[in-house]
């Protein structure tokens, strides 16, 4: 039974990076009239690369945080009620499966990160170029 809640999860998951990825994409390329202003300002395009990397930080994190206080308040409190009931084998086992659910989802974290801040990398590259005048 657990191997079809997780499945699913994985499934939203990935859907919900996905989403969120090809949103912030799509926002950047709306934004490259506004990275040319910041270069034609003087900012260098390795201080743009990074407002782009916190920007994409941020953005893929935010909805995130008030799922991760509700599991950091709930999962020790839930723990403690399945150690009252499962034999001391089993005791913790929400502990280490949330563990692993967590290691997942980190690892989910970056790579979408990383795939969205390559391909950012290149809108930044093709709004800073300037043309001859």
């Amino acid at each position: 039974m657990g191997v079809l809640q997780i499945s699913p999860c994985l499934i939203f998951i990935v859907i919900y990076f996905s989403v969120l990825s090809l949103q912030q994409i799509v926002e950047l390329k709306r934004e490259s009239e506004g990275i040319k202003v910041l270069s034609y300002i003087g900012k260098s395009n390795k201080q743009i690369k990074e407002l782009v990397k916190k920007q994409i930080a941020g953005k893929l994190l935010m909805p995130m945080f008030m799922t991760l206080l509700v599991l950091l308040f709930s999962i020790p409190l839930v723990n403690l009620k399945l150690n009252l009931l499962l034999p001391i084998v089993m005791h913790n086992i929400l502990l280490r499966a949330a563990f692993c659910f967590a290691i997942c989802f980190l690892l989910f974290y970056v790579c979408y990160f990383f795939v969205v801040y390559t391909i950012s990398k290149q809108y930044v590259r093709i709004a800073n170029y300037r043309k001859p005048c």
